[in-house]
């Protein structure tokens, strides 16, 4: 268990994540399941890569899978994710599917 590797303990990995050592607890024995943002919350924690090489090697699988395993599109996607309100969301949308047309060119 890398937080134990670490010589971490449940309190300061919660604070890194702003959890509980309770929800960290939960999450160490398999009681609750880690979502696909925690995941990469936990890899920064960590100073992980968030696919492991076994995963990313299958990369030319999957376009998703491909656009994930690199750093640039990650922080793109999860400041995406991050954007509240349909309208703006919408917005910053048609701004990336301009600039997309505009690079294809």
């Amino acid at each position: 268990m890398p937080r134990l590797i670490l010589g971490m303990s449940q309190e300061s990995l919660g604070e890194k994540l702003s959890l509980t050592s309770q929800q960290i607890w939960k999450y160490e024995k398999g009681t609750n399941w880690v979502s696909g943002s925690g995941l990469y919350e936990l890899a920064q924690a960590f100073d992980e890569p968030v696919l492991h090489e076994a995963i990313s090697e299958y990369a030319h699988f999957s376009p998703f899978l491909d656009f994930v395993s690199s750093g640039k599109r990650i922080q793109l996607s999860s400041a995406f994710l991050q954007i509240g309100g349909r309208t703006m969301l919408r917005d910053v949308l048609a701004m990336i599917e301009g600039i997309a047309r505009v690079s294809a060119d």
